[in-house]
């Protein structure tokens, strides 16, 4: 039984390091796929569909990782993902990882626009948002892959109609199915509410 323990220890702690090494200045095949699955079915909740949007903004500076875990830690889930021990781990290898600015060629909707925070709190600042058409705005992170087939990624959605009014927010799970799609499973928590 310690064997098997320490074996997933082992694995959590490759595959968030393999996340780390990789290089920061682009996502891989597998991060692109997964964040244009959960960018598809997000727009197609009931909570977005209401009110159709003429452009989505995606804020370039990705979530750092740090923050996945750090919120998710702070949830106090029972059937929890990691130990306390893996988390203080993989915190610690997160600490000083880079903060990957998203590119346009990472996603498939061609609504899609970027901005990095300074930029969108400009735009805030100088009321440019009452000259726009419907905007979505999103803040999100870059993939957390746990193993091969299960990741959390941090969603903050907001109207940005009004310079940006919270829609919904979470650390969400994702896992693949049998069909190979990323599929966003269960949102656990949120800092926000």
């Amino acid at each position: 039984m310690k064997k098997i323990f320490l074996t997933v220890i082992g694995l959590v702690v490759f595959y968030s390091c393999s996340t780390l090494n990789s290089d920061a200045s682009k996502l891989n095949k597998t991060e692109i796929n997964l964040l244009n699955a959960f960018i598809q079915q997000e727009l197609n909740r009931i909570v977005y569909s209401r009110n159709p949007y003429d452009s989505i903004l995606i804020i370039k500076d990705a979530t750092p990782k740090k923050q996945i875990i750090e919120d998710y830690e702070s949830f106090g889930i029972k059937k929890s993902l990691f130990d306390s021990l893996t988390i203080i781990k993989i915190k610690k290898k997160l600490s000083n990882q880079a903060i990957y600015y998203f590119k346009t060629s990472d996603f498939e909707d061609k609504r899609i626009i970027l901005k990095t925070k300074q930029e969108f709190r400009t735009s805030i600042k100088n009321h440019e948002f009452l000259k726009k058409s419907k905007e979505l705005v999103f803040y999100l992170s870059t993939p957390f892959f746990i193993d091969k087939n299960t990741a959390l990624i941090t969603v903050v959605s907001g109207n940005g109609q009004l310079g940006f009014n919270l829609i919904d927010s979470g650390v969400i799970l994702m896992k693949k199915n049998k069909q190979n799609k990323w599929i966003a499973e269960k949102n656990l928590g949120s800092r926000y509410y």
